[in-house]
């Protein structure tokens, strides 16, 4: 298996150091859960916890999908042996995501890294280390600003 081809791992670390993989799981058609179909490739994540339910938890990862940026959600319930894909969320506006900031279930800012993905421009930017990332924010609806 070729490095593009495979996908990452989601594990879980007790105070005892004891560890165990948990699931990335999404539905099918007909309800029942099945293994995430989609590239899974992790940079950074951060976690929404809902006071009102503290069991449960909405998982937010940069995902660096083969065809673009992404940020990928995911609800779990503590305990369980998996999570379960909600939605994975990309727009041109995310084209180097970099790290993600949960501020409810769905709505997140989000960094990236560079202005410049490809090109002469990209070389220049890195190699004279310009400053040149910015911060996108997802709200409720589904906008970017």
């Amino acid at each position: 298996m070729s490095y593009e081809s495979e996908a990452d791992h989601i594990y879980v670390i007790d105070e005892n150091d004891k560890y165990s993989e948990i699931r990335v799981m999404e539905s099918s058609h007909d309800g029942s859960l099945q293994p995430f179909s989609q590239d899974f490739r992790v940079h950074g994540f951060d976690i929404f916890w809902d006071p009102s339910r503290p069991q449960d938890m909405t998982f937010m990862f940069v995902n660096h999908q083969m065809a673009h940026g992404a940020v990928s959600i995911f609800s779990y319930h503590r305990g369980s042996d998996h999570m379960v894909h909600v939605e994975t969320v990309h727009s041109d506006l995310l084209h180097s995501p970099n790290n993600v900031l949960a501020m409810s279930k769905r709505a997140f800012y989000a960094t990236n890294d560079m202005r410049f993905t490809k090109g002469i421009m990209r070389v220049i930017f890195s190699n004279a280390r310009l400053p040149d990332g910015h911060v996108v924010y997802h709200s409720e609806s589904g906008e970017f600003n």
